[in-house]
């Protein structure tokens, strides 16, 4: 293996790193930017947030204890407005474009920061996106995946450029929006406090071993005020579901059989690695070792191309409800491969063991399957906007929610429900309105009977914006107030 040229060799295979990192961050980008295009991010809250932002015309945080994220994902919609956007659907593209790219954004950062002759380290971060992130990627208006991606990348700064005194301020003002991004922190935030000791008694001048110890004090901080955030939340009840779903396991699995097929195939990814590990470990002298270690690679490519191929055919391996319970996955991938990592800079042996051209190629395998999942979850989420308009442009007025349902086809039906929220589907009409030009709703189910933003029944509580028109369906209101409907 020569370290050298960070190129290794498998049997007859070479694989670069640089071209693994690079193949599947441009297929990354290319699913995400197609996926925005589609207007997936608007899926779940996203929608109405959207409204929100268009209704202040400025900045809508509702979580305290995310605010920074929420600036971030906010922060372009703003500026289009500011600029002279006026397009609601343009609107609605930008916004996709920067909830869906942010945790990519930030993962791809890791690599630029760490050193030409380090940059086999990056393993650590592009495993967490790929077998946490896509897991948690179809709502996209999710903060956890952002703020965990924000962690990694601090890490690295902590860890690879903290050499210089430029470096360290530059590292150090990138800490201070920490203290925000998310709850996450409690179980991040304590990683990187060590990695700064740590480097503090790597470093010679007194001012760079001071400036790290009080970033380590500074996310001691950032772990006190997000357990200020867990012990007093916004909305208590969105904390106890959390736990529930967590603890059930309905982020991975649902009663009824659905499954988040990129978390199964992000686990299975780590499971491969491990084995391929293990194998030469308990038979040395077996001539079966390269054999079973080729076997465990084909078969984990297998099951990913079969995943994809799949989830074209049974509607149980698609289900964006559980990927938005598994929201704050990405972080709790992250916890055990950043303490893999700062193990590896500590003993330098530990990098033979994950440094190695068979997790290049399970990497590879992973990033087919989970993003392979992504491009047909997009063309579901493609159709649904086309079923959900039109659906609005036969009606006029308010649509009950059952009555859309039951003018679809029964393969429709299947995917209109799984794509269509509660006390969102309001709000999603208004955005899916063509040209803001909004004349009919689709009301929320019967069966719900939660929290509104609106009353999409009553003309006086509808949201009021300049980037959309409401009056064709105040009218259709109004006449059918007239005749009592």
């Amino acid at each position: 293996m020569d370290q050298a040229k960070n190129t290794y060799r498998f049997r007859n295979l070479s694989v670069s790193f640089n071209t693994v990192t690079w193949v599947v961050f441009l297929a990354a980008m290319a699913v995400n930017v197609a996926a925005s295009l589609g207007l997936r991010g608007l899926y779940s809250d996203a929608g109405p947030y959207l409204l929100g932002l268009m209704g202040k015309e400025g900045f809508c945080i509702v979580e305290p204890s995310r605010r920074t994220v929420q600036f971030l994902q906010q922060m372009p919609v703003v500026i289009g407005m500011a600029s002279g956007v006026h397009d609601m659907s343009t609107l609605g593209v930008i916004y996709s474009l920067t909830m869906q790219l942010l945790p990519l954004v930030f993962v791809y950062a890791c690599y630029l920061v760490l050193p030409k002759g380090r940059k086999e380290w990056f393993f650590f971060p592009l495993l967490h996106y790929l077998a946490g992130s896509t897991g948690a990627a179809f709502p996209a208006i999710v903060e956890g995946p952002v703020a965990t991606a924000y962690f990694w990348l601090m890490l690295y700064l902590i860890l690879f450029r903290t050499e210089k005194r430029s470096s360290l301020v530059l590292a150090a003002l990138i800490a201070l929006p920490i203290l925000y991004t998310h709850e996450v922190m409690i179980f991040l935030a304590p990683i990187l406090a060590v990695a700064a000791v740590w480097r503090a008694f790597k470093v010679e001048s007194r001012f760079q071993r001071a400036g790290l110890l009080l970033l380590a004090l500074w996310f001691a901080i950032v772990v006190a005020v997000q357990i200020g955030f867990v012990v007093n939340p916004r909305d208590p009840s969105n904390r106890g579901y959390f736990i529930q779903d967590f603890l059930h396991l309905r982020w991975l699995v649902t009663a009824d059989g659905y499954i988040n097929t990129p978390i199964v195939l992000g686990l299975l990814s780590i499971m491969a690695m491990l084995l391929v590990w293990l194998i030469p470990r308990v038979g040395r002298e077996g001539s079966w070792v390269k054999g079973c270690s080729v076997l465990v690679i084909t078969t984990f490519a297998l099951v990913c191309l079969m995943a994809v191929a799949g989830t074209l055919y049974f509607d149980r391996l698609f289900c964006p409800e559980l990927q938005f319970k598994a929201r704050n996955h990405p972080a709790f991938v992250s916890v055990p491969l950043a303490i893999v990592a700062l193990a590896s800079l500590r003993w330098s042996g530990l990098q033979a063991v994950w440094d190695t051209v068979s997790n290049r190629v399970i990497l590879l395998s992973l990033a087919a399957g989970t993003l392979g999942w992504h491009v047909v979850a997009t063309v579901y989420w493609t159709d649904y906007v086309k079923i959900h308009r039109d659906v609005m442009a036969t009606h006029q007025g308010l649509i009950r929610y059952e009555d859309a349902v039951m003018s679809l086809e029964q393969d429709q039906r299947v995917l209109f429900g799984k794509l269509t929220g509660g006390w969102t589907t309001p709000g999603i009409s208004i955005v899916l309105s063509p040209g803001g030009k909004v004349s009919s709703l689709i009301a929320s189910p019967a069966t719900y009977g939660g929290w509104q933003p609106f009353d999409p029944a009553n003309p006086d509580s509808l949201p009021k914006s300049d980037w959309f028109d409401t009056s064709q369906y105040r009218r259709a209101l109004e006449k059918a107030a007239k005749r009592g409907e």
